[in-house]
Formats: structure tokens, sequence, C-alpha cells
């Protein structure tokens, strides 16, 4: 085993995921398979979506498998996957996701159990077109829920246990964050209510939920919320059991913790992409398609919605940094510490940047045990250097890397 310190370039890159949340009213409802396809597919064509998730898929397994072969996978695009089939709950309607598998992996699932419906909780990781970066490292989870429905105070109520439970997963989970998603139907009527409230004043800054668009209010039949309501599409029935009345409540959110909504983590929310796909604002109380003319998607997109749902589909983007490397920033003058790949194998990198010429860096490797492997000195000769460890003889298993440089610490976990 032996050590190098030498100068090194960063290498930067970005790439963009896009999101995407949907109560499907029950797929396939009162309509057969097919025909609800016809109305889903060039909603998913328009918007092509690297993660999709779902409410309402009705609680047999051939109807998550019917829209991954039936809408996904079309055409020349043979990629997508889906999460596996829960419903603990019992319950008649489930949730879902699906991804693309070249764009997005699945590490695992677990699910938030409640007497009502599963909230099932996604660990994903972005695949990095780049093969020199190690894949299932810059890692996010998602949460997607349908929440009770209702405006009594006992389903109020409701939402809200369904509500403190996930965030009870999640401080259990996730004690010091990570990036964490949260969507779904949330049912609810204005930001005042218990639910939400749990969500965005939880106790742990780590894991409260945000809103990209930071719109809080009573949404429910109020006009000055027009632009971001949700539901319902239909000012009359259709005959499909959806609910009717126009665009009045705002029910559908995609919601993030901290280290999403600022980037701290290499996942940041693009809050100015975030949307309900063929709102455009100009039909609070009316159907979707009804004058004056709805000129937001496609017409034959905005026909899909107004017959596929009584819910509008939210879309939103994530930014990727996949720098290579896991980026840990602190300390002043913006000094940093990148693990280029991780977990390792043969070797374990770890790139420095903004550092203080002439200053010292300070390396100490350390196991799970706390015994020291290592410790160097290094004297900083430019702002970006690199630390590397030929580290064929150590063990398999969880390593720490203390550095210390201009009087800041940070110590990274290493998995060979």
């Amino acid at each position: 085993m032996f050590f190098i310190f030498l100068s090194v370039s960063s290498l930067f890159a970005q790439d963009t995921l896009k999101i995407l949340q949907y109560n499907l009213l029950g797929y396939p409802s009162s309509l057969n398979a097919t025909a609800k396809n016809t109305y889903l597919k060039p909603i998913i064509q328009y918007i092509q979506p690297d993660i999709f998730g779902v409410n309402e898929l009705d609680a047999n397994p051939i109807y998550a498998d019917n829209i991954l072969t039936n809408v996904m996978n079309q055409t020349s695009v043979t990629s997508y996957k889906r999460a596996a089939f829960t419903n603990t709950a019992s319950s008649n309607i489930v949730n879902m996701l699906y991804y693309d598998s070249i764009r997005v992996g699945l590490r695992g699932q677990d699910v938030v159990t409640n007497s009502l419906r599963d909230i099932n909780v996604y660990h994903l990781y972005y695949n990095a077109p780049d093969l020199a970066i190690t894949n299932d490292t810059i890692r996010f989870s998602i949460a997607v829920q349908h929440l009770k429905a209702g405006t009594g105070s006992s389903d109020a109520s409701d939402r809200n246990t369904m509500v403190t439970g996930l965030m009870n997963y999640f401080d259990s989970n996730f004690p010091l964050g990570g990036n964490l998603l949260s969507m779904g139907d949330f049912n609810m009527y204005s930001s005042s209510e218990a639910g939400y409230q749990t969500y965005t004043t939880w106790s742990n800054n780590a894991v409260k939920f945000y809103d990209p668009i930071n719109t809080p209010g009573s949404w429910g039949n109020n006009s000055a919320f027009a632009s971001v309501h949700t539901q319902c599409t239909r000012l009359n029935s259709i005959g499909d059991g959806g609910s009717t009345g126009g665009l009045d409540d705002r029910f559908d959110f995609i919601l993030c913790n901290s280290s999403v909504m600022n980037g701290n983590d290499r996942v940041k929310m693009i809050s100015s992409a975030y949307n309900a796909i063929g709102q455009d604002g100009q039909h609070f109380n009316v159907s979707v398609n009804d004058l004056p003319a709805n000129n937001s998607v496609p017409s034959n997109v905005l026909n899909s919605l107004y017959y596929m749902s009584d819910h509008l589909p939210i879309y939103t983007e994530l930014e990727i940094d996949y720098t290579v490397g896991r980026a840990e920033t602190f300390g002043k003058n913006n000094f940093s510490v990148r693990i280029a790949g991780n977990p390792a194998e043969e070797e374990i990198v770890a790139l420095f940047e903004g550092l203080e010429s002439g200053k010292n860096v300070h390396c100490t490797l350390t196991d799970a045990t706390g015994k020291t492997i290592l410790t160097e000195d290094h004297t900083a000769v430019q702002s970006s250097m690199q630390w590397m460890v030929h580290s064929e003889t150590l063990p398999s298993g969880v390593y720490f890397l203390l550095v210390t440089h201009s009087g800041t610490q940070r110590e990274l976990k290493i998995v060979k």
C-alpha cells in the first residue's frame, strides 16, 4: 500500500432528470385498460419522464405491468422498469413508480404502513453516463403517497397521521438528512392543515420538507391560486367516477428537503421547472379544455389530460451534478473534498478543491473501529490536488477519511 499526492483538474458535468407525479383515477377505473392507455400514452410521450410516480393504480399487479408494457415501453423506448408491487394495507388502489433504467437505478424500497394505504419509499440512484464515475453514488429517495380524502376534521387528522408516520420513518432512516422528495395526492385544502405543517415544521431540519414554488395559503376554491390548482380537470361528469366542478383545488405535490432544495449533495430541485401539466391559470372552476383556449400543451395532450384523470400531473426537474466523486463542501474559501469512486476498489482517491496555497492538508484514514490506518501531511501548492491510496491490501469494509485544512475539518465515509 502506498500513497500519492498530486495536482488534478476537476471533472464537472451536469444532467437533468424529469419527474412526473400523477393520480391515475383508479386505473383502469370504469374504462378498460386499452382505453385508458390511449389517453396516458400521449402524456408520457410528451413529457418523457425519467421517473414517473402514480397513485390510484388498481390493486392488481397486472395493471402495473400493463402500463409498463403498453404505455412506458413503446416504439423505440424499451428501458423503463417498475418498482415492486406492494399492498400491505389491502387497499383497492395502490402506488407505483416507473423509471428509465438507462438514467436511473432502483437500489431498494420500503413501505411505511398505515391502516389506509401504503406509503412507498423508493431509493434511487443516478446512472452516470461517464464510465469513469461509479454508479450508485448519487442517491436520492422518493416517497409516493395518496393521503386520505375528505373535508372533515377526522379526514385531516388521518392525513396527518399518515404524514407523521412517514416523517418518523425519515427521522429513523435519514437522521442526518440526504436527498429526499415526497410526492403524491395529498388531498389537502390549505397549508395550515396539520399534515402540511408536519411536513414543513418538522423538528429535524435535515428531513423537513419545502414547497419548491413556496405557495402557502388556502388553496381550495380560491381563484388567487388558480395557477397551481391540480384538481378537477372536468366541470361535469364524464361517467368514469371522477370529481366534477372544474379546477379549484391544489391536491398534488412534489416536496423536497433542504438538501435537494439547495443542491447540497449533487441533487437540486429546479424550482422554475415545477408546474402542473396543462395548468395555464385561466381555467378556475371550469374544465381544463374549456374556453379560453388552453395552449399550455399540445391539443392532443390537453384532450388526454381531460379524459385520463380528474387530476393534472405534477412535473419538476432535478439537476444532477455528476462531478467525479462525492462532493462534501465545508469551511471557508469553499474548501471541498470529493471521494472519486465510492465504493472504492483497488485505490481510494480523494480530490481536494479550493485549497489555500501554502497551507497544510492533514489526512487521517481510520477503519470502522477507529484504528488509524495512516496519517499524512502535505502542503497545498495549488487550489486543486489529489490524494491517492493504493488499497489492495486493505480488507473490504468501511473507512473514514478525516481532512484538516485552514482550521476546518470534514470526515468522509468510504466503502471498500
